[in-house]
């Protein structure tokens, strides 16, 4: 690393991750978000027990998890949305599905952009599970789209979403958190995402161009 160089990191996280990896490096880091672009989707009335998820179909991003937790909440209706990028994988999920007899899970592959954004913003709840993802920039779409989300406690997750009472570390702990948002009052549900979106302002493109203009101005 040369004395000029700036090393940056998508979040806190990622930071930190660097500094124990390298220990005898004592420059700065440089936290800058990426930028997440807010998509302006169509207003919808939001269904009170809908939970959905976004990513890839891929063991990482834990599908088969969200499964499992779906099958305590009967209660619930769960959409599991993305790309199938595992084929392999998906046909596993059915087939999870199928075994537990499942009528309140909906696999949704490869479907068009507007059927993702308008199911998006139908949704109350967004579901997330990876683990120790860098920043995770599907939370933040789900922010955005009025969904109140629950994560997996690691990871650049803890900054998307930096209220403990929507993160969760084992399955039940989650069954019982997703049990507990349901029982929110209508204004309990908007307090709550309207300091979601509040901390996700950061996480905008502009605020990503102010930060980045000024981490260059120095080498112009």
């Amino acid at each position: 690393i040369l004395s000029n160089d700036r090393q940056v990191a998508n979040s806190i996280f990622t930071k930190e991750a660097l500094l124990k990896a390298y220990p005898n490096f004592n420059g700065d880091v440089e936290v800058i978000y990426p930028p997440v672009e807010k998509v302006v989707l169509q207003k919808f009335e939001k269904k009170p027990n809908l939970v959905v998820s976004l990513g890839r179909f891929s063991p990482d991003k834990r599908q088969m998890e969200q499964i499992e937790i779906a099958s305590k909440c009967p209660e619930l209706e769960f959409v599991l949305m993305g790309f199938i990028n595992s084929k392999t994988y998906f046909e596993q999920c059915q087939q999870r599905i199928s075994e537990l007899k499942l009528t309140n899970v909906h696999l949704l592959g490869d479907a068009p952009k507007e059927e993702v954004n308008s199911i998006l913003a139908s949704a109350s709840f967004f579901l997330h599970n990876l683990r120790n993802e860098p920043f995770g920039i599907t939370a933040v779409q789900g922010i955005q789209a009025g969904c109140i989300p629950l994560v997996h406690n690691s990871g650049g997750q803890k900054e998307v979403v930096p209220d403990s009472d929507l993160r969760y570390d084992t399955i039940p702990e989650a069954v019982q958190k997703l049990g507990n948002l349901t029982k929110l009052s209508d204004q309990e549900r908007a307090s709550m995402r309207q300091k979601l979106e509040n901390n996700c302002t950061q996480f905008e493109a502009t605020t990503f161009e102010t930060k980045f203009k000024q981490l260059l101005e120095p080498y112009l």
